[in-house]
């Protein structure tokens, strides 16, 4: 068969782990006190052993990861804005900056992924080569033979705009286009930044300085791979009708002005 992407392989044991418990929840429900103790003891037995040395390594790149998007951020006079990690993240990171720079209404994620999506239904023979899955990219069917089909491209659209689905690359793209604006994405990298623009030139790594030369019209979200956890694929939802999936832990927040740029912003107006 196909060789499975790790991302495949952890997805299927989170679904089995999710039976196990699920199995567990049923049973703990139909027995009494002192089996549900043996039996949490049992599970407890059989988990499996904590790897140090693993747990070690992915600290210290999520101290990593930390600091070097805050010095960026500190070398660009931003602030880090939470946003709700609920599979929406990236739209509503980029929701929020395109209200503070009054280039949307409001700051909804419904807005953004519908735009993605619009975009991305009206130019598919720019953008199907690169869709690897009708999840998006690093999710199930992203390792298989062969082009996407035009039906599962369609269906791809349609998950954009009305699912849970993490929003990526591909999509950045297509929001920096339908709303015409540079977004950069800062990251641990290398590169820290990543620049989306408008048009087919300008796109690519970008130092701080070049950053800051884009002035302020200009979309700014981070991107965290470690900072949230480990960096692997969930389950956001397990509904039959609409399976929600995200790479767990993988983050996008709002990059907002600092506070001395906000004031200077300010007394410019």
């Amino acid at each position: 068969g196909k060789k499975k992407s790790s991302k495949q392989r952890f997805l299927e044991r989170e679904v089995r782990r999710l039976d196990l418990l699920l199995d567990v929840l049923i049973t703990l429900s139909n027995n009494p006190p002192a089996c549900q103790a043996r039996k949490k003891e049992a599970l407890l037995a059989a988990a499996p052993a904590v790897d140090e040395a693993a747990n070690a390594r992915l600290e210290k790149e999520k101290a990593e990861e930390a600091q070097i998007i805050t010095q960026v951020c500190t070398e660009l006079g931003v602030q880090l804005h939470e946003i709700e990690a609920d599979g929406h993240c990236m739209y509503s990171a980029i929701a929020d900056q395109l209200h503070l720079l009054g280039l949307s209404r409001d700051a909804s994620y419904h807005n953004t992924r519908h735009a993605a999506a619009t975009y991305l239904s009206e130019n598919a023979d720019a953008f199907m080569p690169f869709v690897a899955s009708i999840h998006g990219e690093d999710m199930a069917g992203a390792t298989d033979d062969g082009m996407m089909t035009p039906a599962g491209y369609a269906e791809y659209c349609k998950r954009v705009a009305q699912s849970g689905d993490w929003g990526g690359e591909i999509e950045i793209q297509a929001l920096a286009k339908y709303y015409r604006v540079p977004i950069h994405v800062i990251q641990h990298g290398p590169p820290h930044i990543i620049s989306h623009t408008p048009v087919d030139e300008g796109s690519g790594p970008l130092t701080a300085e070049q950053a800051k030369q884009a002035g302020d019209k200009v979309v700014r979200i981070s991107y965290h791979r470690r900072m949230y956890g480990l960096g692997e694929v969930s389950v956001l939802s397990a509904r039959p009708d609409n399976v929600m999936l995200k790479p767990a832990n993988q983050h996008y927040n709002s990059l907002r002005p600092g506070a001395a740029a906000a004031a200077a912003a300010t007394a410019q107006s």
